[in-house]
């Protein structure tokens, strides 16, 4: 879906220049000596540009956000197959059974282990998400009420609606993440440990009391990127675009 739209967008953006009745690039440029409007320096420079840009957009920016949301969905895949192991846990046998389960325990140490490099990875990229979208989509939307030219518009709606779904999908499974972490309590719980020797007990209480604390991704290492961090981000910007609003109306 994400390779869909960015093909989507890259499209929209290289026919939007078409749409004008006089010739105009996707970036406006200028060269010495040169009229980039004329033929044949135009289609020339109209397509140096496709060939660059196209690069950039799909081979640079949509690898690095799918191998984050990779990551995010083989986290919270490695942490249901951690469930399905703990609740196959059916042994009579006390020693086999405390060999299944502290090889969980070693499992689970990997999975924590994939999540803290991961933060470390995408911190900052998480952090910039953060500080930088809310202020670039109420200035979009502000500027939007105020324009009336119909391509501006489809334009800066496919801009906003891009880059809305891109934070979305990374917020919504780095949620996932996190609420699939917290459900290996309820299938450690699930597991017959009131057959196990005393040791096993430990063990059980000990993790526990580690799956208390989610597997969370946080943006710069202060804010949860969880949905309830984007639906806040999506009301400052809706409060700062109506303040701006109401002050440009006065």
């Amino acid at each position: 879906m994400t390779i869909y739209v960015a093909a989507g967008g890259t499209i929209a953006a290289f026919f939007y220049p078409l749409s004008f009745d006089r010739r105009k690039h996707m970036i406006t440029v200028q060269y010495p000596f040169v009229d980039a409007l004329q033929t044949p320096f135009f289609e020339f420079l109209f397509l140096l540009q496709v060939m660059c840009l196209a690069p950039i957009i799909l081979v640079l920016t949509l690898p690095f956000t799918n191998i984050y949301l990779i990551s995010l969905m083989f986290g919270e895949l490695v942490l249901k197959d951690l469930c399905v192991k703990l609740r196959n846990i059916r042994s009579e046998n006390e020693e086999t059974m405390l060999q299944e389960f502290k090889e969980c325990i070693a499992y689970h140490q990997k999975i924590i282990t994939l999540c803290d490099d991961l933060q470390d990875l995408l911190s900052m990229d998480g952090f910039f998400h953060v500080a930088l979208f809310g202020m670039m989509l109420c200035m979009l939307l502000f500027f939007l009420s105020m324009i009336h030219d119909l391509r501006l518009i489809l334009t800066i709606l496919t801009f906003v609606s891009y880059t809305t779904y891109m934070l979305f999908t990374t917020y919504y499974y780095a949620n996932n993440l996190a609420t699939e972490s917290l459900e290996v309590a309820n299938a450690i719980y699930d597991t017959p440990w009131y057959r196990g020797n005393l040791e096993m007990r430990k063990c059980v209480i000990t993790m526990i009391a580690r799956c208390q604390k989610p597997l969370q991704m946080k943006a710069g290492g202060l804010y949860p990127m969880t949905m309830e961090t984007f639906q806040a981000i999506l009301r400052v910007s809706y409060s700062y675009f109506s303040l701006l609003q109401g002050l440009n109306q006065q």
